[in-house]
């Protein structure tokens, strides 16, 4: 006499794993979003610095350069040091985008930077970032740090707490937060990634 499992078994068995699976699945594909959002975050923070202290290197302190829109800016100082942007476009309120090799991009106005992590443009603090550029200080006065920032805030006390509130509703620190939190997207993230 051969022993095997019974069809009532096996389909126990197969329901058991589709339940733990459906319980997990949402949980790692969650967790998998937020690595691939920290991922690119910290790689677009990293280029747009580099780029900005190559060319200090060559033109001096950004906060002397001169540039009337951000497509001069960009042509005049950057360019050279961004080498993974596929396309670039300015639109008709004088904003710059940069499209990377790696599907992200970048829309520039002004002192800010709003960086999109994929193809479509959904919400602030979700695939869309917003970082600042302001060497002049027009907006940031008592910045004290040098480079792209991951702020939206025109004061540098705020709180932990603020961040937090200001993640959840309106989404503009959130980059902030994330920095603050060394490029990883805290556990109780405010925003559905």
């Amino acid at each position: 006499m051969k022993r095997a499992f019974t069809l009532a078994e096996i389909l126990i068995t197969l329901g058991v794993i589709g339940v733990v699976a459906a319980i997990t699945l949402p949980t790692l594909i969650q967790n998998h979003r937020k690595k691939v959002v920290e991922t690119k975050l910290k790689k677009f923070y990293s280029t747009i610095n580099q780029a900005v202290k190559l060319a200090e290197v060559e033109f001096g302190p950004a906060k002397d350069w001169e540039w009337n829109t951000s497509y001069d800016m960009y042509n005049n100082y950057l360019k050279k040091y961004l080498a993974n942007v596929r396309e670039v476009k300015s639109d008709s309120n004088s904003n710059l985008h940069l499209y990377f090799a790696d599907g992200t991009y970048m829309v520039y106005s002004g002192t800010y930077l709003r960086f999109v992590t994929d193809h479509k443009e959904r919400n602030d603090g979700t695939n869309s970032f917003v970082f600042m550029f302001d060497p002049k200080g027009k907006v940031s006065v008592n910045y004290k740090e040098k480079g792209v920032f991951a702020n939206y805030a025109y004061f540098t006390n705020i709180t932990e707490e603020g961040l937090y509130n200001e993640c959840r509703d309106t989404g503009w620190y959130c980059s902030l937060l994330i920095q603050r939190n060394g490029w990883h997207i805290p556990d109780d993230y405010p925003r559905k990634l």
